[in-house]
């Protein structure tokens, strides 16, 4: 493993870049070198706290122009990701980290995959929670045949389905072997829209899915009320053996194993603000160890597309009512931004 020391430039010093910055004090490997936002008091504040004694920029622009940087960590608002990392691109960083989603038409997914490709350029997004401990140990129950061949996966998310269903999909990718989709067919409640970071949305979907490998899923997105029995984000999977309850983050809610009533799944810490104490940190050190060779990253844009095109498909699928099939090929705006302004 290489010694290499990499230059960070972090753009965004909200609630997110915090997470990131304080994540980055624990990877030995990445020296933070600039820090920007357009209201320099946080990048500021985030100096002091995290002792990096970086320059402070309010325009990334001069950032870029006046430093020489290794990697560049992108936090901002969604619609702003695309940009920024092309932006990057153009000043000659070859190595992008962003926060998620990666932009809110399929277009721009396209677009971000096109650069990764053709520009030469490594590049991740923050789907920090396949680090959790619990999402880790369900991997590996699952590939130990614990609870059989899987069959169903049920999964639960916060509204909505780009800003928090890309985490989920993510999640119930990993737990399946990272099998693609081959279908969906959904629908939603546009008529008491949500916007997370400018980014319009339904605030209530339901949807089912198929997996390459036969494994059938569906998904309801939104919070209403339940009687008791569904999760509140995560994933069930469900086996010829048994099922396994995981909430976002790793914690193992229920494991049932039908042949052992004795069963228990080994005690994991609860969780405290994993995200920032191990996930990230964890996933910061993936995506630096990933910068020394030619292995992808855990969390490689090619899977944060991956999980982009199966929600675009399903809000296809909510535009022209039937099931849609992938790869996703003739779309690229975002069908829910036009149904929304439709209903107003």
């Amino acid at each position: 493993m290489s010694d290499t020391v990499y230059k960070v430039g972090l753009i965004g010093c909200g609630g997110r870049g915090n997470l990131h910055a304080g994540a980055i004090t624990k990877v030995p490997r990445l020296k933070v070198e600039a820090l920007c936002d357009i209201i320099p008091r946080k990048a500021m504040w985030m100096n002091e706290r995290y002792g990096f004694d970086a320059t402070i920029y309010e325009d990334y622009h001069k950032m870029l122009a006046e430093k020489e940087l290794d990697l560049v960590i992108v936090c901002l608002w969604t619609p702003l990701h695309l940009p920024v990392i092309k932006d990057c691109v153009n000043a000659g960083i070859r190595y992008l980290h962003s926060e998620k989603p990666v932009a809110p038409t399929w277009n721009g997914y396209l677009e971000s995959a096109y650069i990764a490709n053709s520009k030469g350029v490594k590049l991740t997004y923050a789907h920090q929670r396949r680090y959790a401990k619990g999402n880790l140990l369900t991997r590996k129950l699952i590939k130990d045949g614990v609870f059989g061949k899987i069959q169903r996966m049920e999964l639960f998310s916060p509204p909505h389905l780009l800003d928090c269903g890309t985490h989920t999909f993510d999640q119930a990718f990993s737990f399946n072997d990272e099998s693609p989709v081959t279908w969906v067919l959904g629908n939603g409640d546009v008529t008491n829209s949500i916007s997370y970071f400018e980014v319009p949305a339904e605030s209530f979907f339901v949807g089912h899915f198929e997996y390459k490998n036969g494994v059938k899923g569906s998904i309801k997105v939104g919070r209403m009320k339940t009687d008791g029995g569904d999760l509140e984000s995560g994933v069930r999977v469900i086996g010829d053996k048994g099922f396994i309850d995981v909430l976002w983050d790793g914690i193992i809610t229920r494991a049932v194993v039908y042949d052992d009533p004795s069963f228990q799944v080994e005690e994991l810490p609860a969780y405290v603000g994993d995200a920032g104490a191990t996930q990230i940190p964890d996933m910061l050190q993936g995506v630096v160890d990933s910068l020394d060779g030619d292995l992808p990253a855990e969390v490689d844009y090619r899977r944060a597309i991956r999980a982009g095109e199966v929600i675009f498909a399903f809000y296809e699928s909510m535009r022209q009512h039937k099931r849609i099939y992938l790869p996703l090929i003739g779309q690229g705006d975002c069908p829910i931004a036009d149904m929304i302004a439709q209903s107003k």
